[in-house]
Formats: structure tokens, sequence, C-alpha cells
């Protein structure tokens, strides 16, 4: 039927070109973009594709709960409709951090721990004359945000709540890469994957990386928030 055939167009694009980033449409007329991205990441996992497509939903549907189905569906990001040029930007800037993040694995080159200068002088090219400068609350907010998502980390581990887990791992990578966080993002995408496994053999280990990377990039951020 049309639904299939669209699904198979779909597919075949990907397979023909390994697409870095893509965004999915969740409300197309002949296609589900939830049961596109389900099947991407199917191959993805059967080893029919060498790497893990960055997908960002786009969809019109405000409703509770869209955005978590969105997660679920292993959707990588999400906007809402009609779009915001400051939260396509944000959400082009992750994408990026990220699919950077998997190339340096790939390479098994060793990802740099602390802040990436290159991503804080973009976040104050954000600065207005007259204005307040727009860095120290975006840097409040992450380390606000991260000790929260850090703490939700540490009880998913305790009580083996694999979606916490997973949906927690993944805001922190998120968050961690939209501020240059890299390899807190990088440590955090690892334990995402794990968690989406539903494997903790590496969780604890993890964590505390994480635990020691924070420490160091909420010292950097400081230093950055007082410039």
């Amino acid at each position: 039927d049309k639904v299939d055939e669209a699904t198979q167009h779909s597919e075949r694009a990907v397979e023909l070109a390994p697409f870095d980033i893509v965004f999915v449409d969740c409300q197309l007329p002949e296609l589900d973009g939830l049961q596109a991205t389900r099947e991407l990441r199917r191959r993805e996992m059967g080893g029919q594709r060498l790497h893990r497509t960055y997908v960002i939903a786009m969809t019109a549907d405000a409703a509770p709960g869209t955005r978590e189905r969105c997660l679920e569906s292993g959707m990588d990001d999400y906007l809402s409709k009609p779009v915001r040029l400051d939260e396509l930007h944000a959400a082009l800037r992750r994408a990026v951090e990220f699919v950077n993040l998997a190339a340096s694995r790939q390479e098994h080159r060793v990802v740099a721990g602390w802040i990436d200068p290159s991503v804080m002088e973009t976040l104050r090219m954000l600065r207005q004359p007259g204005l307040p400068d727009p860095l120290p609350p975006l840097i409040n907010e992450f380390i606000e945000t991260a000790e929260n998502r850090m703490e939700e980390i540490q009880a998913a581990i305790v009580s083996q709540d694999f979606t916490i887990l997973e949906r927690a791992a993944h805001s922190l990578r998120g968050s961690a890469g939209g501020i240059g966080a890299l390899r807190l993002s990088a440590l955090a995408a690892e334990l995402e994957e794990d968690a989406r496994q539903n494997s903790l053999q590496r969780a604890a280990d993890l964590l505390s990386q994480m635990e020691a990377e924070f420490i160091s990039v909420r010292r950097a951020l400081e230093f950055e928030r007082e410039r």
C-alpha cells in the first residue's frame, strides 16, 4: 500500500546516502515518522548501517507526551511547529556535537574534556550591545540541569529503571554538547546507548567518570561565567 511504499522510499534514501542528520516530520500523510525511525534504529542495531544517524523530530502535535513518544521511538531531538530560528539553531548545534563525537570515537581519538572553546565563542556571539550577557544564565541553567540529571541517573541505576536512565542520559548528553562539554556529552551518550540495550554492566563506571568530568566542567564554566 501507499504507507509501505513511502516507508521503502525513505529507507532506500537513507541507505543510498549515509546522512549524519535527518529531520523527520511525524505527521506526513503517507508515512509515520516514529515507525520509520524505529525501522532505521533496527537496521542500525542489525549492523546494516555503519553509523548512527541523528534524527530530529518535527511535529505540530503539542499534546502532552509527544516529545516522550518521539524520544522513545529512537529520535534524538524534537522541534515543534512552527519552528523558531533559535530553537532550530540550538538543535543543529546539538546534532553537530553528537556527530563530531561519534566520529571521534569511531576513529579511536580521545575526546577532549572540559569545555570546547569554539562553542563558548559561538555562545558569546549572542551578546547584544546594551543588553545583559546571555552566557551566565545559560551556564547557571546548565549546571543546575546537569546536577538534576546526574541525580536522576544515579537513582535510575539503583532502581534499574532503564526508561528513566535513558531519558536522563539523553537529556544530559544534549545539554552538555550544547554548552561545549564534549567529553561529558560523550560519556552520557555511552550510558544512553547502554540503557537502550537494558544493560547496567558499565553504568556505575560511566557515572563515576561523569561525576569527575562534571567537576572539571563546572569549574571551567564558572571561570567562563566571570570573564
